[in-house]
This record gives structure tokens, C-alpha cells and sequence, in this order.
């Protein structure tokens, strides 16, 4: 199988590598990565993660939680395979009966606009309304947006699409993934 590596978004905690494998060694052997999550250019201890590979061919999720991603480039990931656990504590040295790999990854980095359009003059006592277009100009969906916009000062809020929330007198989008070079619109 191939391995697809993911991107590696900005806003991550969590970040996960589908690994195929074959273990033809008959028992269980330990699978062990690192991403350079702070570009640093050192593969740091708390940048590791491992799993367990059952003997036979399958795909395991090796996953990091609880990191926070500094770097501003792409990085890289060490994937290290072997029947020895314990030579596996670094990314470096002899994998016995294992596998060592190298790996680009890719920084997803989202390009968010929003262009806000609405009537220059109202009415007092009209409705006044206001749509708020965002668009994701980059090739990687934008996980966990959200937008908050404050009403003009003398306006009353009456409602907001999408399930817009107002608090205070901001209104704010829980817009969760806005997809790759798409458009959300909101009012």
C-alpha cells in the first residue's frame, strides 16, 4: 500500500498518520514516529508517537495529541518500524528486524478573506441587513473557523443565518470546515 501523508494544519492538537505495514516477523512489533511539530529541525522527544503492529499486513493510526504546531514551513516525519521496542526511543540508530522511513509534510496553511456588504442608508425602523462572504483561497480546508462581526452602534439585533449567535452586541458563526477553495456566505 502507499502511504499517504496528510497535511499538517496550523490550528492542530491532534494529527494522525494511516500506516500500512507488513509484519512478517510472526509476533507483534512496535511502530514509532516523529513530526518536527516546532521546525527546529530535531526530532524532540514530546514529538513522538508509537503503536503496536500486530503480526500481518494492515494499517495502524499512529497519532499525536496534545502538541502545538509552531513551525511556519513544512516539516518532516520519521517513521520507524521494529521487533525491539527499545531501539526505537530515537529516531536515529538501528531499527533490529525494522524498517526506517522519511517523510515531507506538508503545512496546510488557509487563506481566509471575508468581504462584508450591506445597504450604506436604512430607514429607521428597518431591517438592516448585512452578508458576510468568506472565502478559503487556499488548496487546504479550513477546520474549526468561526467568525464574530459587532453591530453598528444604534442597531438592535433581530436574527443571524446559520445558526449565528449573538452575545453582547457581536454575532458570532461556528463555521466548522470551509472546504478548499470555497465560499461561505452568512447574513
Amino acid at each position: 500500500e502507499v502511504l499517504t501523508i496528510p497535511d499538517l494544519s496550523k490550528t492542530a492538537t491532534t494529527y494522525t498518520i494511516n500506516v500500512p505495514y507488513v509484519n512478517n516477523t510472526g509476533a507483534a512489533t512496535t511502530l514509532a514516529g516523529w513530526v518536527d511539530f516546532n521546525g527546529n529541525s530535531v526530532f524532540d522527544a514530546a514529538e513522538r508517537a508509537s503503536i503496536a503492529t500486530p503480526a500481518g499486513t494492515g494499517t495502524v493510526a499512529l497519532t499525536w495529541s496534545g502538541m502545538s504546531v509552531t513551525t511556519n514551513s513544512d516539516t518532516y516525519a520519521r517513521l520507524r518500524i521494529a521487533s525491539d521496542a527499545t531501539t526505537l526511543t530515537s529516531p536515529t540508530g538501528t531499527s533490529v528486524n525494522g524498517e526506517t522511513e522519511g517523510h515531507l509534510v506538508k503545512l496546510a496553511v488557509t487563506d481566509l478573506s471575508m468581504v462584508k456588504t450591506g445597504p450604506a442608508i436604512v430607514k429607521a425602523g428597518s431591517n438592516l441587513t448585512y452578508t458576510l462572504t468568506i472565502t478559503n483561497e487556499s488548496n487546504s480546508a479550513a477546520t474549526g473557523t468561526t467568525l464574530s462581526d459587532t453591530l453598528p452602534t444604534g442597531t438592535t439585533f433581530v436574527s443571524a443565518s446559520d445558526s449565528g449567535s449573538h452575545s453582547a452586541g457581536t454575532v458570532t458563526w461556528n463555521l466548522g470546515t470551509i472546504a478548499a477553495n470555497a465560499i461561505k456566505v452568512v447574513t
